[in-house]
């Protein structure tokens, strides 16, 4: 059983010892079930926050020790998005069934966009010691990110309910609205063959299949749909960890058990049932539950 952990669940256990089990007990559950936590760049770039603040009292070091001791594997979110719209122009362009794409990789570092080249010179380095690198590297301080993509956020929540309430059918506007926004990303990141760059039908093709097929891009669609769930949403007050909150979400068509708060749980079941897509068996509501329901 593959267990994506909020990180506010992370730091229950690890830090505050308010998880309604101790680090050993979970540890002990993981591998009676044969289960592992899932983590990704996302996760541990929360929990490695407090480098940043001056005076924190978290001892970081001590918290990823405890997390590495556990069974665990690493998920790359980051790229899964780009990877499930690359799966879809294959499967599109030759006329194939959509192969998804395995975001599961080897470490920590296979999870960084731009590492700094020594960390990959290092076999069994401690995630510790590649956190700090990365801390003392100047390059990747959360808070600066966030702040950035936060005022990013709350533009697009504020231009989709625009687009969404100027027509007068819902459905149609979001699903005009996400196939504008794969076709974006193609077109940004170069997901396409060189042959390929000019192809507009190839683009709108691929976009199209992407929305009429449940399985192609599963991870993109949740979390538009999750977004989207709270762009609806307009008496829900919008909080500066939501972009955080729907970056975990990628996971959530690739492991067996996802916790997230009350709010943001709420917000992907909405996005599921829109989907037609089954998610209650998944989604826990903290460590706690999910012991008692497995």
């Amino acid at each position: 059983m593959r267990i994506y952990l909020d990180t506010s669940d992370l730091i229950d256990l690890l830090e505050r010892d308010n998880a309604g089990v101790t680090v050993a007990e979970f540890r002990e559950f993981l591998v009676s079930k044969n289960s592992s936590i899932v983590l990704s760049n996302q996760s541990i770039n929360e929990l490695i926050a407090p480098l940043w603040e001056p005076g924190g009292r978290t001892v970081v070091s001590r918290v990823l020790n405890s997390l590495e001791e556990m069974p665990h594997e690493w998920i790359d979110i980051t790229r899964l998005p780009n990877r499930e719209v690359q799966a879809a122009l294959v499967a599109t362009k030759a006329g194939t069934d959509y192969i998804p794409p395995d975001p599961f990789v080897k470490n920590y570092v296979a999870t960084i966009i731009n590492a700094p080249s020594l960390l990959n010179l290092y076999l069994n380095y401690p995630l510790s010691e590649i956190a700090f690198d990365l801390w003392r590297t100047g390059t990747f301080d959360p808070r600066a990110q966030k702040a950035r993509h936060v005022g990013n956020y709350r533009k697009l929540i504020r231009t989709d309910r625009a687009v969404v309430t100027s027509m007068n059918d819902r459905h149609a506007a979001r699903q005009k609205l996400l196939s504008d926004r794969i076709i974006e990303r193609i077109r940004t990141f170069r997901l396409y063959n060189r042959e390929d760059a000019s192809n507009d039908a190839l683009f709108e093709n691929t976009s199209a299949q992407i929305i009429a097929r449940p399985d192609w891009a599963p991870a993109l669609k949740l979390v538009f749909a999750t977004f989207h769930s709270l762009v609806d949403d307009v008496g829900d007050k919008l909080q500066d960890g939501d972009l955080g909150d729907l970056s975990h979400a990628f996971a959530v068509p690739y492991v067996d058990r996802f916790t997230s708060d009350r709010r943001i749980s709420s917000h992907i079941r909405r996005a599921c049932q829109t989907m037609n897509v089954e998610c209650d068996g998944t989604l826990v509501r903290n460590i706690e539950e999910l012991i008692k329901t497995n």
